[in-house]
Order: structure tokens, then C-alpha cells, then sequence
């Protein structure tokens, strides 16, 4: 994993589509998309070990262009409305017919916004039949379904180490599905094939659920 300012590298690529007016939410997903394939030329390149931000950067290059010849699946992009957690829950159990050993799904939104509701359908549609609560304060919870499932809560999280500390890098390139609630807290650790829900709302409101990847 690329380690020393990498974020920096991150954060820079972020700067760069907002200024060329992509909303947030587009810069967030197509920097951390190119990103994780930049440090996966990176360390095919120059190996795991000891990754720095000069490798990322020096691997940019590459990366657009690979990303340039699968334009079409980064442009690939669900837009849904939910009015009520039951909705979202079905939102959550439809795209989890889609999901495979290794997928991982970041979700992002508010306090509120329902991401553990559509977290509960995505488990029920992997197979979960136990109840699917936040791991807050644990940090993980890991179901079995027909694939195992692994649920991180990174809300209460301080930094990367931490979550690096607790095994996050093998879930993420584990052999089964991987979801993250408040995923923006983790974006340098997530691989490119992330899939990426945002959903806005709050209260009484209809949820916006954007599905990218």
C-alpha cells in the first residue's frame, strides 16, 4: 500500500477536477478511481513495498490512459430515488446481485441519510439473514451470506493507521464483499474497482442514491 503523502497525491488529483468544474462528488469518485489504478501500475511497477507519492505520481500517466480505454464503465452511473428506508433497502438488495468476491461498495451521506438501511438490503441480497446493525463503536462487523461480508463503520475513525491497524487493507482485497460507511474518512485505501453510492436527504425528504462503477 502507498504510504508517505500519498493522500497529498490524492488530494491534489481532487483539486484538479474541481477546477475543471466537476462537481464534488464527480472529482471525489474520479480521483480516487484513478488514484487506486495509479498505485496498482505503481506497484506493479516498483513493488508494494515502500510506496511513496512520487511512484503514484509518476504513474498518473498510465493510469489515464488505461482509464481513457474503459471511459464507458467509469461513466457508468445509476441515479435513484427512495422514498422510505424500505425503498432504500430494495436499492441496496438489487445491487448486491451485481456483486462478486473482492467488490467493495463506499457509501457516502449525511448523518441520516440511510446508509445502514441500504447496507441491511445489500446484506440481505448476499445472502445475511442475521440483523445488520453499524459497527460504530467496533468498527467492523462480519457477516456470513453467500459470500462473507464485511461491514466497516469508519464514522468514529482518526486516521488511516488506525484503520490499517484493524486489517482494512486485507478486507478491501479479501476474497469477499467489503462495505464502507462514511467512505470519504478512507478514499486513499479504496481499490479503483470500488463501486461508489451517494445518497442526499435528510429527515422526511426523498434519498438521492447515485451508483457509480
Amino acid at each position: 500500500m502507498a504510504t508517505g503523502g500519498s493522500g497529498d497525491a490524492l488530494t491534489g488529483m481532487t483539486g484538479a477536477f474541481l477546477a475543471r468544474g466537476l462537481d464534488p462528488l464527480a472529482a471525489v469518485t474520479a480521483a480516487c478511481y484513478l488514484h487506486g489504478l495509479a498505485g496498482d501500475f505503481a506497484a506493479a511497477e516498483w513493488g508494494e513495498e515502500g510506496l511513496i507519492a512520487g511512484d503514484i505520481v509518476e504513474a498518473i500517466a498510465a493510469a489515464m490512459k488505461s482509464a481513457g480505454s474503459h471511459a464507458a464503465a467509469m461513466k457508468a452511473e445509476e441515479r435513484i430515488e427512495s422514498r422510505s428506508p424500505d425503498e432504500t433497502r430494495e436499492i441496496g438488495e438489487r445491487l448486491a446481485a451485481r456483486l462478486g468476491a473482492g467488490d467493495v461498495v463506499a457509501c457516502i451521506g449525511e448523518l441520516g441519510a440511510g446508509k445502514t438501511c441500504l447496507i441491511q438490503g445489500l446484506a440481505r441480497g448476499l445472502g445475511v439473514t442475521s440483523e445488520v446493525t453499524s459497527p460504530t463503536f467496533v468498527l467492523v462487523n462480519q457477516y456470513r451470506g453467500r459470500l462473507p461480508v464485511y461491514h466497516l463503520d469508519a464514522y468514529r475513525t482518526l486516521s488511516l493507521t488506525e484503520l490499517a491497524d484493524i486489517g482494512v487493507e486485507e478486507m478491501l482485497h479479501g476474497d469477499g464483499v467489503t462495505v464502507v460507511e462514511w467512505a470519504d474518512k478512507l478514499l486513499p485505501l479504496l481499490p479503483a474497482r470500488t463501486i461508489t453510492v451517494a445518497i442526499t436527504g435528510l429527515g422526511d425528504e426523498p434519498r438521492q442514491i447515485t451508483i457509480t462503477g
